[in-house]
């Protein structure tokens, strides 16, 4: 065994002596290095809360030999490398979790045997990701202007309806306080979707073990007096993204607000003859959220699932249509008292679902664009649809004139449960039901 002093000889400093027991660590107190040397602030130049700060890589142990006919490393430190090992906040099984930098913003990636999800925890904890592993079958839509880098990207005038769609790279996103298009309302200038989507969210890990995940994230807005936070969870072996989340007023007179989740589906999952599930219901267009290249009549009331064109023809909104009808429609389902929606594609045998508070979200905003889009910003390009649980239609100041936009007094808390899930398709049955697992 080498001493310390010729350990000093061989190393030019002298060794360290480990703890008889290796304290239980956090999962970023990776080895026991002194706080000092923790990374506090992420390439986006914004501050890591200490909770969420990581080692450089330069601190990390490598493994250590103990069994060399030289014996060149002392016991102490095997013991402290055998206590980091066992530790298993760096788990490659069952659910687990994985912290990175993607494109200069903080994400975290949730997996299980079945799912992994990837949360953008700098733009608004979008969804980015949302794949189903033992097919590799990714249901989350990506627009073609991807994940831009928002300190880089400089638009050469702000738009009017703000910057999202700037920097809208597809995917799952929250709109709070604000659904739609930009509103003015109690003094505050909200764009389109509201502010969380584009804010940075701090997190923590909650749970982190074999069985089961969880990460809490919260923000405050910053024209509105909100404080939100979320938490999104997975169990092992099941295919179901748990997501609980509350809103607090923090001001101190009632504030009004709408609230909503931005699910987009797309390609390799989204195809021509997808089968898209919803309990009874009525179908609204406005002719303010009518496109030129939409099939659909403006201004009517109609029941699922055929709603009536724009040539007086019957149109059926539960079958995806062809990239070649050249189609955008916008559709605002009402009137589900049973909130939740799948989405099932018969040639995969694959299906999306999604439970949500119908209470709360009394609109499921029916989003389908088949190479319709066009102009700005997506030029006739994206096959996609969006199923978007909402409280509201678009825009707050509209939604509070009719009374319909939420409002919480002082100090008060709302607080809702959705879940997401991936399903095997088996039966027309299956379909519509779905989401056996998540309940």
């Amino acid at each position: 065994m080498v001493n310390g002093a010729a350990w000093k000889a061989l190393y030019g400093r002298p060794s360290v002596a480990a703890p008889s027991r290796h304290p239980k660590l956090d999962c970023h107190d990776h080895a026991g290095f002194p706080h000092s040397s923790l990374i506090t602030s992420s390439p986006l130049g914004r501050p890591i809360p200490s909770s969420q700060a990581t080692f450089p890589r330069s601190c990390w142990l490598s493994p250590l030999i103990t069994s060399s006919p030289l014996d060149l490393f002392p016991a102490s430190l095997h013991s402290l490398h055998m206590a980091y090992q066992t530790y298993d906040h760096n788990r490659n099984h069952g659910c687990r979790l994985m912290e990175f930098i993607y494109k200069g913003y903080r994400c975290i990636t949730l997996e299980n045997e079945l799912l992994r999800v990837m949360v953008i925890a700098d733009k608004g904890t979008d969804i980015y990701e949302f794949l189903y592993k033992p097919r590799d079958i990714e249901f989350m839509w990506r627009s073609p202007a991807g994940l831009r880098p928002l300190p880089l990207y400089s638009p050469s005038t702000p738009r009017a309806a703000g910057p999202h769609l700037d920097y809208y790279e597809g995917g799952w996103q929250e709109m709070f306080p604000n659904c739609g298009i930009a509103s003015k309302h109690q003094g505050a200038e909200i764009g389109q979707h509201g502010e969380v989507l584009l804010l940075p969210w701090s997190y923590s890990i909650t749970r982190d073990e074999p069985g089961e995940i969880e990460v809490r994230f919260e923000v405050r807005t910053i024209r509105t007096p909100f404080h939100l936070v979320k938490h999104l969870s997975l169990s092992s072996g099941k295919s179901a993204l748990l997501i609980r989340e509350s809103v607090t007023n923090e001001g101190g007179q009632d504030v009004d607000f709408s609230w909503g989740h931005h699910p987009a589906l797309g390609q390799p999952f989204l195809e021509e003859g997808c089968r898209v599930w919803v309990p009874d219901c009525s179908i609204r267009t406005l002719s303010l959220f009518t496109a030129a290249t939409s099939r659909l009549k403006p201004d009517q009331l109609s029941k699922w699932p055929h709603a009536v064109g724009s040539d007086g023809s019957q149109v059926d909104l539960s079958i995806t249509g062809a990239s070649a009808l050249g189609v955008n429609d916008m559709a605002f389902l009402e009137g589900i008292t049973d909130g939740r929606f799948a989405v099932t594609n018969p040639r995969l045998e694959l299906g999306f679902g999604m439970h949500y508070p119908a209470n709360l979200f009394k609109y499921l905003w029916y989003w389908q664009v088949y190479r319709g889009a066009m102009d700005y910003p997506f030029w006739g390009a994206t096959y996609n649809i969006g199923l978007e649980p909402s409280a509201t239609l678009p825009g707050l100041s509209e939604a509070a004139k009719k009374g319909e936009s939420l409002k919480l007094g002082p100090g008060q808390t709302l607080s809702i449960e959705l879940s997401a899930e991936i399903f095997e398709v088996q039966s027309d049955r299956s379909a519509e039901c779905g989401m056996g697992n998540a309940e």
